[in-house]
Protein backbone atom coordinates (compact mmCIF):
# COMPACT_ATOMS: atom_id res chain seq x y z
CA UNK A 1 0.00 0.00 0.00
CA UNK A 2 1.47 3.36 -0.98
CA UNK A 3 1.90 6.37 1.32
CA UNK A 4 -0.97 8.29 -0.29
CA UNK A 5 -3.43 5.49 0.46
CA UNK A 6 -2.15 5.29 4.05
CA UNK A 7 -2.73 9.04 4.49
CA UNK A 8 -6.22 8.87 2.98
CA UNK A 9 -7.10 5.97 5.29
CA UNK A 10 -5.57 7.88 8.23
CA UNK A 11 -3.59 4.77 9.08
CA UNK A 12 -1.22 6.68 11.36
CA UNK A 13 -4.16 7.90 13.46
CA UNK A 14 -5.52 4.35 13.67
CA UNK A 15 -2.16 3.06 14.90
CA UNK A 16 -2.04 5.81 17.53
CA UNK A 17 -5.56 4.93 18.69
CA UNK A 18 -4.48 1.30 19.01
CA UNK A 19 -1.28 2.27 20.85
CA UNK A 20 -3.34 4.31 23.32
CA UNK A 21 -5.20 1.11 24.26
CA UNK A 22 -2.01 -0.82 25.03
CA UNK A 23 -1.07 -1.59 28.64
CA UNK A 24 2.71 -1.26 28.30
CA UNK A 25 5.42 0.37 26.22
CA UNK A 26 6.20 -2.87 24.36
CA UNK A 27 2.59 -3.12 23.19
CA UNK A 28 2.58 0.55 22.21
CA UNK A 29 5.78 0.09 20.21
CA UNK A 30 4.36 -2.96 18.42
CA UNK A 31 1.10 -1.14 17.65
CA UNK A 32 2.98 1.81 16.17
CA UNK A 33 5.10 -0.54 14.04
CA UNK A 34 2.11 -2.26 12.42
CA UNK A 35 1.94 -2.12 8.66
CA UNK A 36 -0.92 -3.10 6.35
CA UNK A 37 -0.73 -6.73 5.31
CA UNK A 38 -2.00 -8.66 2.33
CA UNK A 39 -1.23 -12.00 3.98
CA UNK A 40 -4.70 -13.49 4.42
CA UNK A 41 -3.54 -16.15 6.91
CA UNK A 42 -1.78 -13.58 9.11
CA UNK A 43 -4.84 -11.32 9.01
CA UNK A 44 -7.16 -14.22 9.89
CA UNK A 45 -4.95 -15.18 12.86
CA UNK A 46 -4.92 -11.61 14.21
CA UNK A 47 -8.71 -11.39 13.85
CA UNK A 48 -9.13 -14.68 15.72
CA UNK A 49 -6.86 -13.39 18.50
CA UNK A 50 -8.91 -10.20 18.67
CA UNK A 51 -12.15 -12.19 18.84
CA UNK A 52 -10.72 -14.36 21.64
CA UNK A 53 -9.63 -11.26 23.55
CA UNK A 54 -13.06 -9.68 23.24
CA UNK A 55 -14.71 -12.93 24.40
CA UNK A 56 -12.27 -13.32 27.31
CA UNK A 57 -13.03 -9.81 28.55
CA UNK A 58 -16.76 -10.42 28.14
CA UNK A 59 -16.71 -13.70 30.08
CA UNK A 60 -13.96 -13.17 32.64
CA UNK A 61 -13.27 -9.43 32.80
CA UNK A 62 -10.16 -7.56 31.74
CA UNK A 63 -6.94 -9.59 32.17
CA UNK A 64 -4.82 -8.37 35.10
CA UNK A 65 -2.27 -6.37 33.12
CA UNK A 66 -1.51 -4.05 36.06
CA UNK A 67 2.25 -3.60 36.44
CA UNK A 68 2.99 -4.97 32.99
CA UNK A 69 6.20 -3.37 31.80
CA UNK A 70 8.69 -3.82 29.01
CA UNK A 71 11.84 -4.90 30.85
CA UNK A 72 13.80 -5.89 27.73
CA UNK A 73 16.50 -3.27 28.27
CA UNK A 74 16.79 -4.09 31.96
CA UNK A 75 17.28 -7.77 31.14
CA UNK A 76 19.95 -6.87 28.58
CA UNK A 77 21.68 -4.74 31.20
CA UNK A 78 21.61 -7.53 33.80
CA UNK A 79 22.71 -10.15 31.26
CA UNK A 80 25.70 -7.96 30.40
CA UNK A 81 26.72 -8.17 34.06
CA UNK A 82 25.68 -4.64 34.98
CA UNK A 83 23.85 -4.03 38.25
CA UNK A 84 20.24 -2.92 38.28
CA UNK A 85 19.19 -0.03 40.49
CA UNK A 86 16.46 -0.58 43.07
CA UNK A 87 13.81 1.12 40.97
CA UNK A 88 14.79 -1.03 37.99
CA UNK A 89 14.46 -4.16 40.13
CA UNK A 90 10.97 -2.99 41.13
CA UNK A 91 10.10 -2.83 37.42
CA UNK A 92 11.34 -6.40 36.98
CA UNK A 93 9.24 -7.48 39.97
CA UNK A 94 6.18 -5.71 38.53
CA UNK A 95 6.68 -7.45 35.18
CA UNK A 96 7.05 -10.86 36.84
CA UNK A 97 3.90 -10.30 38.90
CA UNK A 98 1.92 -9.20 35.84
CA UNK A 99 3.17 -12.18 33.81
CA UNK A 100 2.15 -14.57 36.59
CA UNK A 101 -1.29 -13.00 36.91
CA UNK A 102 -1.93 -13.07 33.15
CA UNK A 103 -0.82 -16.73 32.96
CA UNK A 104 -3.15 -17.61 35.83
CA UNK A 105 -6.01 -15.62 34.28
CA UNK A 106 -5.86 -17.73 31.11
CA UNK A 107 -4.95 -20.91 32.99
CA UNK A 108 -8.18 -20.62 35.00
CA UNK A 109 -10.37 -20.63 31.89
CA UNK A 110 -11.78 -23.85 30.37
CA UNK A 111 -9.23 -25.79 28.34
CA UNK A 112 -11.02 -25.33 25.02
CA UNK A 113 -11.36 -21.54 25.36
CA UNK A 114 -8.95 -18.90 24.11
CA UNK A 115 -6.35 -21.31 22.70
CA UNK A 116 -4.42 -18.63 20.83
CA UNK A 117 -4.23 -16.29 23.80
CA UNK A 118 -3.36 -19.16 26.14
CA UNK A 119 -0.44 -20.06 23.89
CA UNK A 120 0.81 -16.48 24.11
CA UNK A 121 0.31 -16.37 27.90
CA UNK A 122 2.17 -19.67 28.33
CA UNK A 123 5.21 -17.96 26.80
CA UNK A 124 5.33 -15.50 29.71
CA UNK A 125 8.02 -16.35 32.23
CA UNK A 126 7.18 -16.78 35.90
CA UNK A 127 9.69 -16.63 38.73
CA UNK A 128 7.75 -16.39 41.96
CA UNK A 129 10.92 -16.73 44.06
CA UNK A 130 12.58 -13.71 42.43
CA UNK A 131 9.32 -11.75 42.50
CA UNK A 132 9.01 -12.35 46.26
CA UNK A 133 12.68 -11.62 46.95
CA UNK A 134 12.40 -8.25 45.21
CA UNK A 135 9.20 -7.45 47.10
CA UNK A 136 10.72 -8.47 50.44
CA UNK A 137 14.02 -6.64 49.86
CA UNK A 138 12.93 -3.28 48.42
CA UNK A 139 10.47 -0.63 49.53
CA UNK A 140 8.11 1.16 47.13
CA UNK A 141 10.87 3.61 46.14
CA UNK A 142 13.41 0.90 45.35
CA UNK A 143 15.42 1.41 48.53
CA UNK A 144 16.75 -1.65 50.36
CA UNK A 145 14.56 -2.46 53.37
CA UNK A 146 16.18 -2.72 56.80
CA UNK A 147 14.77 -6.22 57.10
CA UNK A 148 15.94 -7.40 53.66
CA UNK A 149 18.22 -9.84 55.48
CA UNK A 150 19.05 -10.72 59.07
CA UNK A 151 22.60 -9.44 58.64
CA UNK A 152 21.47 -6.10 57.22
CA UNK A 153 18.89 -5.70 59.99
CA UNK A 154 21.61 -6.27 62.58
CA UNK A 155 24.02 -3.84 60.90
CA UNK A 156 21.42 -1.10 60.64
CA UNK A 157 20.42 -1.54 64.29
CA UNK A 158 24.06 -1.22 65.33
CA UNK A 159 24.45 1.86 63.15
CA UNK A 160 21.30 3.46 64.59
CA UNK A 161 22.43 2.88 68.17
CA UNK A 162 25.96 4.20 67.56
Amino acid sequence: MDNHALRVLEFEQIREMLAACCACSLGKRRARALRPSQDAAWIADRLKETTEAREAVGKHGVPPFGGLRDVTELLRKATAGRLLEGEELLHVGDALRAARRVRHYFGATPEDEFRRLKAIAEGLQENRDLEERIEKSLDDEGKVRDDASDELRSLRRKQASA
